[in-house]
C-alpha cells in the first residue's frame, strides 16, 4: 500500500507567485504518476492503487506547462489559462469528483480547486474562465478563480495538477473556503491521481 505526501492548504498572498516556462504541446494518453500523488490531509486513498489517471493534451507529464498558464500581471505575461485536463478509470462507487491545482513553492500553495464534479464529466477544456460544472472553492489567497504561476527569474518549480474520486457530493457553497473543501471530504476519498508539470520564469520580450 503506498503511502501518501500531504499537502497542505497556504493562505499567505505573499505566497502568490511561482514560477513559469516554455511552450510544450505534446498530446498524451493518460498515465499513471511516477509515485503516489500528493494529497490534502486526511484525502488518503481508501484504494490507492487503482486505475484513475489524469493527463492533458496540452503538455507531457513531468514536462513543462505551457506559457499561457503563466499569470498575467506582476511582471508576467502570460494569460492565466488552465490546461486541457481528461481523467479516466473512476472506481466504483464514484459519486462525485474534485481536482486542485497546486505549486510547490511556499507551502505548497494551492491555485485551484473545483469541487463536487458530476461523475459523467471526465474532461475539462483549456480555458481562463471556471468551468460550467462544479463548484468552486476559493484557493490559498482567497481568489475563486486560477492563480497562475509567477516567479523570479532563475526560480523553475513543480506544479501539479490532482484528480480526486470521492465517495460522496460535498455540496459546499460556491465561493467556499479550501479549508471547507478538505473538512467535506476527509475520509471519502477512493482513489486520487496526479499530474506533475514545471515551470520556469522567462523575462518578457522587450
Amino acid at each position: 500500500m503506498r503511502t501518501s505526501r500531504p499537502v497542505l492548504l497556504c493562505t499567505a498572498s505573499a505566497l502568490a507567485l511561482a514560477a513559469c516556462s516554455q511552450p510544450a504541446a505534446v498530446p498524451t494518453e493518460p498515465s499513471a504518476p511516477a509515485g503516489p500523488p500528493r494529497v490534502w490531509p486526511g484525502w488518503e486513498p481508501s484504494e490507492p492503487d487503482g486505475d484513475l489517471v489524469l493527463a492533458s493534451t496540452d503538455f507531457t507529464a513531468g514536462g513543462d506547462f505551457p506559457r499561457s498558464i503563466e499569470l498575467s500581471g506582476y511582471g508576467c505575461a502570460g494569460e492565466n489559462v488552465r490546461p486541457e485536463l481528461h481523467w479516466d478509470g473512476l472506481p466504483e462507487g464514484t459519486e462525485s469528483v474534485v481536482v486542485t491545482f497546486t505549486a510547490e513553492g511556499g507551502g505548497p500553495l494551492n491555485r485551484w480547486t473545483l469541487a463536487d464534479i458530476p461523475t459523467d464529466v471526465t474532461n475539462l477544456p483549456a480555458s481562463a474562465e471556471n468551468p460550467d460544472v462544479g463548484t468552486i472553492a476559493t484557493n490559498g489567497i482567497g481568489w475563486d478563480k486560477m492563480l497562475g504561476p509567477c516567479s523570479k527569474e532563475g526560480e523553475r518549480w513543480e506544479l501539479w495538477f490532482t484528480v480526486y474520486a470521492l465517495d460522496t457530493t460535498l455540496d459546499i457553497p460556491e465561493g467556499s473556503k479550501g479549508q471547507a473543501v478538505i473538512d467535506a471530504g476527509a475520509g471519502h476519498v477512493i482513489e486520487a491521481a496526479e499530474l506533475t508539470g514545471f515551470h520556469a520564469y522567462e523575462a518578457p520580450a522587450g
